[in-house]
């Protein structure tokens, strides 16, 4: 009886276990079905990005996804900032090719992994980069990274942007368009080529290497602009911090070159050495010079020299970069023509072809003496250039600069007419001229800091007078149309903004005329004359007689161009005489009448 009962009531329950087995089944298979589309629209996905991205020192987050099984997963809207909320990657779109159900059944192999449109900012800021803060951690120990075997990947990158942002010399710039294809192999093994469009369209680049292990092989590295073309080969060696362009070719306007590039300590100082070959033309080098020239100073040649340079490019030990580095370079110049004269009187100064030989050290270029024709005479200079510290210093050591160049109106123009006002805008001039210094401290921004003090010789001068000369020639009635200046030394020295002359005498037939003082920089004259008539010319001129008894002190003001000679000194030359009434009104009124006054 009891066997009978018991068998219709099992059955029931194994079919009831049975659909309930089923039915848990079709719900775990729905679910995990529906798994990557739950995961892709919930906080989930938040947290598995979070985990994924746990060593980075910042934030990753996604806009929005797609997964599903049997279709490759999609992240738009990718974000990556640092630990401020400042953005570093943008990415637009990734993708891969494989499924997610591939991927997860074989996580070694991630297919080709598409980035479209990323934007990287790059920010530099004390020598790092907040790319190297943002992958700073120590979240696992090195031997478990070291152990992780890199999955087999291939990543290709459309219409990419990376802008820069120098805070330390505030600059930006950037690549407004790359495209990248890189691949990688267990062990590593990267291949990568990029191309891309510099600012505003002001360049092309092209890039190609090869990584195996930790040897980086540069193929081709190529930067076109307006201002340069620049290509280079080598190896990056990442284990040694080391880099070898063993092909370094630069050309643009003003300078070309090629060479070999050696740079180590990559990551800290980066000590550069650099051999090769420099070609210029100094024609196309002139404007870079101008500020420092001026614009009178026009120079000539062309050719090729050696350089070398070695040493760190990052300060280091707390010496600037230029103190730090060192350099040795050659060169040549044609010919320099400086101060132009008048219609017909050719340049005021042309100095002849010289080679000059160059070495920067401690921040100092230091020059080997030059010696070269300057009008019909010599040149000869050995300069010092200091670069640091700062600012930028000229140093011409003591001893002749100037051995009997001839003179021009030109050169008699130029910065001379500072330490010979007399001889300023002088139609015509003749006679030699030698300069000794005994010592020229020129800083290139400031010339009112110069610091100079010399000796200047003229040999057998005569020129036309200047415009002092033909005030005074116009108040006394004379036509004293060329003096001779009398041999001496003429001291100058040139501080705080002046220059100042002693000793320098123009002879004329019928006077004779002593000056010394001081002439600003921008042409302001304080100067004292002495003014001597000659004996012979008392019979001449009955003016003449009453000013020939002595010498007389003759203030000269206003400036180089326009200067204003104090006739009334030598009007007191006449006092207690009947010509007092005659010589001073004659005396302003030809000054007046030769320099007009200002309106």
């Amino acid at each position: 009886m009891a066997t009978a009962v018991a068998a219709p009531t099992t059955a029931p329950v194994r079919k009831l276990r049975i659909r309930r087995w089923l039915f848990a089944g079709v719900s775990i298979l729905i679910l995990v079905w529906l798994g990557p589309m739950l995961v892709a629209h919930s906080p989930i996905l938040a947290w598995i990005i979070r985990l994924a991205a746990r060593d980075v020192q910042g934030t990753v987050s996604v806009g929005s996804a797609s997964l599903g099984w049997f279709s490759p997963p999609v992240l738009r809207d990718l974000r990556v900032c640092d630990s401020a909320g400042a953005t570093v990657v943008a990415i637009d779109r990734l993708a891969t090719d494989r499924t997610l159900l591939g991927l997860f059944c074989d996580h070694t192999d991630l297919g080709t992994i598409h980035i479209e449109q990323p934007v990287v900012h790059i920010a530099l800021a004390g020598g790092t980069t907040n790319v190297q803060h943002l992958l700073r951690s120590s979240a696992a120990p090195p031997e478990r990274k070291a152990a992780t075997a890199a999955p087999k990947a291939r990543v290709v990158v459309r219409n990419g942007q990376i802008r820069f942002r120098d805070a330390d010399r505030n600059l930006t710039y950037g690549i407004e368009a790359f495209d990248l294809d890189l691949e990688a192999t267990a062990p590593p093994k990267l291949k990568l080529a990029a191309r891309g469009q510099l600012n505003d369209g002001a360049g092309a680049l092209e890039f190609s290497a090869a990584l195996d292990g930790a040897q980086l092989t540069v193929e081709k590295a190529l930067v076109t602009s307006r201002a340069c073309h620049l290509s280079a080969r080598g190896i990056v060696d990442l284990a040694r911090d080391r880099l070898d362009l063993d092909t370094l070719r630069f050309n643009s306007e003003w300078v070309s070159g090629e060479g070999h590039l050696t740079c180590t300590e990559l990551s800290a100082a980066r000590r550069v050495e650099f051999t090769g070959q420099l070609a210029y033309d100094l024609e196309k080098v002139e404007p870079l010079l101008r500020p420092y020239l001026g614009s009178q100073v026009t120079i000539t040649g062309k050719g090729a020299r050696p350089l070398r340079l070695h040493g760190p490019l990052t300060p280091t030990d707390g010496k600037p970069v230029l103190a730090a580095l060192e350099a040795e370079a050659g060169g040549h110049w044609s010919a320099i023509r400086a101060f132009p004269g008048g219609a017909g009187q050719g340049h005021g100064c042309m100095v002849g072809p010289a080679e000059v030989r160059a070495k920067l050290h401690s921040g100092i270029v230091v020059v080997a003496p030059v010696q070269a024709a300057c009008n019909g005479g010599t040149i000869h200079v050995a300069p010092k250039l200091r670069l640091e510290p700062g600012p930028i210093m000229l140093d011409v050591p003591a001893g002749p600069l100037l051995e009997r160049v001839q003179l021009t109106p030109g050169l008699c123009a130029s910065g001379l007419r500072y330490a010979l006002p007399l001889l300023a805008d002088v139609a015509e001039v003749d006679g030699k001229l030698s300069l000794r210094l005994d010592h020229a401290r020129l800083p290139l921004a400031d010339a009112k800091a110069a610091d100079v003090k010399g000796t200047l010789v003229l040999h057998d001068a005569k020129v036309a007078p200047g415009p002092a000369i033909r005030a005074i020639n116009e108040v006394l009635r004379v036509g004293s149309a060329y003096g001779i200046v009398r041999p001496s030394d003429v001291r100058f020295t040139m501080a705080h903004g002046k220059v100042r002359h002693d000793n320098l005498e123009l002879v004329f037939p019928d006077f004779s005329l002593r000056t010394s003082g001081t002439v600003d920089l921008d042409g302001t004259l304080q100067l004292i004359g002495e003014l001597t008539i000659h004996a012979k010319s008392h019979a001449k001129n009955p003016l003449l007689a009453s000013l020939a008894k002595q010498s007389w002190k003759v203030p000269i003001r206003g400036t180089i161009d326009r200067p204003q000679v104090d006739v009334r000194a030598l009007g007191s030359a006449a006092a207690g005489s009947a010509l007092e009434g005659l010589v001073v009104p004659r005396l302003e009124q030809g000054l007046k009448k030769l320099v007009p006054p200002r309106p």
